[in-house]
């Protein structure tokens, strides 16, 4: 389980394969509805639903997802699970909703999403909802496993170091 803060800016994605250019559609799609400038405090939860998390590793999840509802708290939540594609469960909510966007988010996590697309997607997701300000954003991510579908320098514990690193320096 990992809690991070970062601070953000814009960034681009270069889809460098069909299933990366399937994603880079999908973050053009987020963009066109518009990114946020984050005045206070935001969540951004990111819950794994690739097939590793079927059965006891769900269970376990969602006992910490429901968890974390208390620490959410008042501030806007934006949910987004993911497996082989990301997948928004719950759009950003207003102010006060961060305990109802757990509840419905948690009805639509199956753990049965294909392999596990984490890093890269979480900081290209990053860079494309959010726009720097004077606020802070609290990214949260619900995970077994390790990322196997990044770019090489994303995979495995190391790639959550290279996407801390690309979100400080934005």
């Amino acid at each position: 389980h990992v809690a991070a803060v970062a601070s953000l800016r814009i960034g681009v994605l270069l889809p460098v394969n069909a299933e990366a250019q399937q994603i880079a559609q999908f973050f053009q799609l987020q963009r066109a509805i518009g990114s946020v400038c984050i005045e206070e405090v935001e969540n951004l939860v990111y819950l794994d639903d690739s097939d590793s998390m079927d059965g006891d590793n769900l269970v376990e999840a969602r006992r910490v997802f429901f968890s974390m509802a208390r620490i959410l708290g008042d501030a806007p939540t934006r949910v987004v699970k993911f497996g082989s594609t990301p997948t928004v469960l719950s759009p950003r909510s207003g102010p006060g909703r961060g305990e109802a966007a757990v509840m419905l988010a948690a009805t639509q996590w199956k753990g049965s999403s294909g392999g596990t697309f984490m890093w890269k997607m979480i900081e290209d997701d990053i860079f494309q909802q959010y726009r720097p300000a004077k606020g802070r954003l609290r990214v949260f991510i619900v995970t077994d496993g390790m990322d196997e579908l990044s770019p090489v320098a994303y995979r495995g514990t190391r790639g959550m170091k290279v996407m801390a690193k690309n979100l400080r320096d934005a």
